[in-house]
């Protein structure tokens, strides 16, 4: 595998500008830069063309050296940028602990004690466990120099090894319910999420104290919720999470230093309620995200972007299309924060459903094409469920903008590279939908007849009550549409707030 080239071309546009930026102030050669220019290039010439425009005469020693020094400087900066993007917080702890041990080693008590100290109120704040117990540790073995009360550290570490016991218990027990929900999967299963809750609580014997820490059930709450996304069946956990909720509400469980895990719950709680089609309770529970924090902290945390997408969905479902145009395309200047990448693709692909809701082709069509990636590079960033859901977008708006033979030619290549991914029975009906829209480009004719209504009947495109997938229902709308002459958006916001969905 080449490496080398495989890790240039994981590079966004503004990464690899900044890697440029790197290279200079490392004051790299001229032929390392010209290097990386030639292998981003999107021509992808073969590793001997780029030699010999390098090395005249060709000199492929010096080329493999030349390799072998960028890749250096690229790993050099990719891990510099992940230990920047990450919480500096247990990096900062580290840091004293250090500190306090080199004051230690000196003979510089008070300043050891003074680090360490401030190490450890860190540690608490963060709930930093296992650093916590480190330090407890070294205060321990240094108590008679640090002056430290044996019994009431001792007394603290084991309250701390309690938590950090817990903590890994948790660990473990995330990894089984991860392995039950695999074989739920492959088998074609449903876990239940209170029978789940349940066992975790049993196997690992919870107790009522630790069942009201709020970050506990957090983590219990989104491993019965990543147990039931892939079956699409959200009223499986909505009763029980908001029972959680309410449960830490009354004894108080979200105090200053856990507020962040009740905003955590309530998006949670909001998201399910939207995914129910619930979209009138859904408005007033994301709305008490804006109450859980300061303006100040929400706005830096990262479940502000998954608040405006979510006050953007269901605005959309609320007859407020316009509304939610704008309050993406606001979010997408980035006024309020700077946007990750994966932050902004998802609102990129968002705002470019609501053009078309909005019948803006044009403009939909340019929001998708400025994504700026190959769709290879989507797939490994985005995952593939959500290459697929854009070229399924893709497929309409080319359609709609009267370009058959572009929507024709993006269903064979979907079929042919999503062949695989079709193949699972979470999929099936995708692939039948995918068949109904070749026929509505190839025969628009026949889709206001009986026979091709009679043909989506069959297939039950409609099909599954409550429990029909908020996304497929948006797909289905269209189809829905077309057969009834009528405004793909009146259409699909009637549908989504008809409980009995026909």
């Amino acid at each position: 595998m080449k490496f080398l080239e495989t890790t240039i071309k994981m590079l966004d546009r503004n990464d690899a500008e900044l890697f440029k930026k790197h290279l200079v102030s490392k004051k790299a050669s001229k032929k390392t830069l010209e290097l990386f220019n030639l292998i981003s290039d999107k021509k992808n010439l073969d590793a001997s063309v780029i030699a010999r425009k390098l090395y005249q005469p060709l000199n492929l020693n010096a080329y493999h050296t030349l390799r072998k020094r960028l890749m250096l400087q690229l790993t050099q900066f990719i891990s510099n940028k992940e230990v920047r993007n990450q919480n500096s917080s247990s990096e900062n702890i580290t840091g004293l602990v250090s500190l306090s041990e080199f004051m230690l080693e000196k003979g510089e008590v008070n300043l050891s004690n003074f680090f360490l100290n401030k190490a450890e109120k860190l540690a608490v704040h963060e709930e930093k466990t296992e650093l916590l117990n480190i330090i407890y540790h070294l205060q321990i073995a240094n108590a008679d120099k640090l002056k430290k009360n044996l019994d009431q550290t001792i007394f603290l570490w084991k309250k701390n090894n309690e938590k950090l016991q817990i903590n890994q218990q948790l660990d473990v027990a995330y990894a089984i319910i991860k392995k039950k929900l695999a074989d739920a999967r492959f088998s074609g299963n449903i876990m239940d999420p209170d029978e789940t809750i349940s066992s975790v609580f049993t196997e690992f014997n919870i107790s009522n104290e630790v069942a009201n820490n709020a970050a506990f059930m957090f983590k219990i709450v989104s491993m019965t919720r990543s147990a039931i996304v892939s079956s699409k069946d959200y009223y499986r956990i909505e009763g029980s999470t908001m029972r959680i909720y309410d449960r830490l509400k009354k004894v108080n469980a979200f105090n200053k230093k856990d507020a962040k895990y009740e905003i955590r719950f309530l998006y949670i709680i909001s998201h399910v309620l939207y995914r129910n089609r619930k979209f009138d309770d859904a408005s007033e529970w994301v709305e008490k995200m804006n109450q859980a924090l300061s303006y100040k902290t929400f706005v830096a945390s990262p479940y502000y972007c998954k608040y405006i997408m979510l006050r953007a969905a269901i605005d959309t479902f609320s007859w407020k299309n316009t509304e939610a145009i704008s309050i993406l395309s606001k979010a997408l200047k980035g006024e309020k924060r700077k946007l990750d990448v994966d932050e902004k693709m998802n609102m990129q692909l968002n705002l470019a459903v609501n053009l078309f809701q909005a019948e803006d082709y044009k403009k939909c069509n340019a929001i998708l094409g400025n994504i700026g990636h190959s769709d290879l590079w989507i797939e490994r960033k985005m995952g593939k469920e959500w290459r697929f859901k854009k070229n399924m977008i893709e497929i309409i708006v080319q359609y709609e903008l009267g370009n058959d033979d572009v929507s024709l030619k993006k269903i064979k290549s979907i079929e042919k590279i999503f062949d695989e991914f079709l193949s699972h029975p979470s999929y099936a009906r995708a692939r039948m939908f995918l068949r109904f829209i070749r026929k509505v480009v190839q025969e628009p004719w026949i889709v206001t007849t009986e026979a091709f209504a009679e043909q989506v009947k069959e297939a039950r495109m409609g099909l599954p009550q409550d429990k029909e997938d908020i996304q497929a229902i948006s797909f289905f709308c269209w189809l829905k549409s077309k057969m009834l002459k009528r405004k793909y958006y009146d259409v699909l916001v009637q549908t989504m707030r008809d409980r009995s969905f026909k």
